[in-house]
């Protein structure tokens, strides 16, 4: 919904402000995960589960790219082994963010 009213420049407000939470509760869970192992930097963190829907290896839009991306600009290891076939790096890019960022 937020794509076709950005292609017709229509400013749909409250979808804006939902995706600008979405966003903000994503990168939250780095901060999250950096404070409950005391810090990220040089070590290597497994996660599981990756994929956005279950049985699947489906990346495209997994909201956990950006703690993978965050765990990365804290200078962590983020192995991706075990991604199945396809792997972060290949993953297709997210939305746009051009909402007020």
């Amino acid at each position: 919904m937020a794509e076709i009213a950005r292609r017709y420049d229509y400013e749909f407000h409250i979808i804006e402000a939902v995706l600008r939470v979405n966003d903000d509760i994503k990168e939250r869970m780095v901060t999250k995960v950096e404070n409950a192992l005391g810090g990220v930097a040089g070590k290597t963190i497994a996660l599981l589960g990756l994929a956005f829907k279950p049985e699947t290896d489906d990346m495209r839009d997994s909201p956990t790219i950006p703690l993978v991306e965050g765990l990365h600009r804290l200078e962590s290891r983020v192995p991706s082994r075990g991604l199945g076939h396809r792997r972060l790096h290949e993953a297709r890019p997210r939305r746009p963010r051009r909402y007020g960022r």
